[in-house]
């Protein structure tokens, strides 16, 4: 068994481990994300793109996993 560490090499990047079986829990976590940290005129950054590294930050740019016996060790429900 193995921890490997994983990190999204992008500024408005992030990677979490959650449940993957059901689709609507993807569309419901950006939905959440969106109202958390919606685009606001008030943001200067001139990319735009401010509510993006707000949910990057929030979320996290690292993840580590287990490999055991050269596979991924998630969760029965879990996808990355």
């Amino acid at each position: 068994m193995v921890s490997v560490s994983y990190t999204a090499p992008h500024t408005t990047a992030g990677i979490t481990i959650n449940e993957n079986a059901d689709p609507d829990v993807v569309k419901d976590m950006l939905v959440g994300l969106d109202k958390a940290f919606p685009d606001r005129k008030e943001f200067c950054h001139a990319e735009g793109n401010s509510a993006a590294h707000l949910k990057s930050s929030c979320i996290g740019i690292n993840q580590t996993v287990i490999i055991e016996e050269g596979k991924l060790l998630l969760g029965t429900w879990q996808g990355i």
